[in-house]
């Protein structure tokens, strides 16, 4: 079955240097998880190889749940992926991309995320729009985050 692709993209007026360290700090990685949907509990540094431990809470904190995840594909100032080796998905591929513009004076943060539901493709057909809407939250709720960092660069983009 071919995963579910989501991306969602900001033009931020910081090099991408900036972006890629803010995101190596635990407590940016804190900040960018809204704390009534999870919380860090294991954290080093951001470098390949390194495991992220998150407990996720569904249904007010009712259902929790951990999620591993494993950090690969660390490019200095470039980007990281992470990939859940625990958590509510059969798979999940999430790839953080800082693509600098204007010389590299600004940056295009960009999320893209690859997924599917445990339960095989009716599931995945049943709960697709649902996991994109929530997806959509979550990364509208972490690029306003990022938003209060740094400032949004002037440059548009194109709507996805």
């Amino acid at each position: 079955m071919t995963p579910l692709y989501y991306c969602f993209d900001t033009i931020f007026d910081a090099k991408p240097s900036e972006l890629f360290v803010w995101h190596g700090q635990q407590s940016s990685m804190e900040k960018l998880i809204p704390k009534n949907q999870a919380k860090v509990t294991k954290y080093d540094e951001l470098s390949s190889n390194n495991i992220i431990e998150f407990e996720i809470r569904e249904f007010f904190g009712l259902i929790k749940m951990k999620w591993l995840a494993k950090i690969e594909n660390v490019i200095i100032n470039e980007e990281f992926t992470d990939i859940q080796i625990q958590g509510p998905f059969k798979h999940w591929r999430h790839r953080h991309r800082f693509i600098g513009l204007n010389n590299g004076e600004c940056t295009k943060m960009r999320d893209e995320v690859s997924f599917l539901l445990h339960g095989g493709w009716f599931i995945n057909a049943l709960f697709r729009k649902l996991v994109l809407r929530k997806l959509e939250k979550l990364f509208q709720f972490r690029h306003d985050v990022l938003k209060n960092e740094f400032s949004v660069s002037k440059y548009s983009l194109d709507k996805k």
